[in-house]
């Protein structure tokens, strides 16, 4: 059940992301979609990593503004793909 449910988020997310992003290499968005995705399992499977691994430098400042970073980061990258070769990015 669980990968029916993550092959069905998957199918809306790429959806979603060609019609926000048509002009993007179709094989670039699925790689910066497994990118995303792939920050958001190890963000939330552990909130407070980052305090370990930056020794103190990041600190976990609550679920709301580590949700705003994945966001921003993720938005980044996904926007940066309507300029990327295929292959490049």
């Amino acid at each position: 059940i669980r990968d029916e449910r993550f092959q069905e988020l998957v199918s809306v997310l790429r959806r979603l992301l060609i019609r926000a992003l048509p002009r993007s290499p179709r094989a670039e968005l699925w790689w910066r979609m497994n990118f995303v995705v792939g920050a958001m399992i190890n963000t939330w499977h552990d909130w407070d990593r980052m305090e370990v691994l930056s020794r103190g430098e990041a600190t976990y400042d609550g679920e709301e503004k580590v949700i705003d970073r994945l966001v921003a980061f993720a938005c980044a990258g996904l926007r940066d793909a309507e300029t990327a070769e295929e292959g490049e990015g």
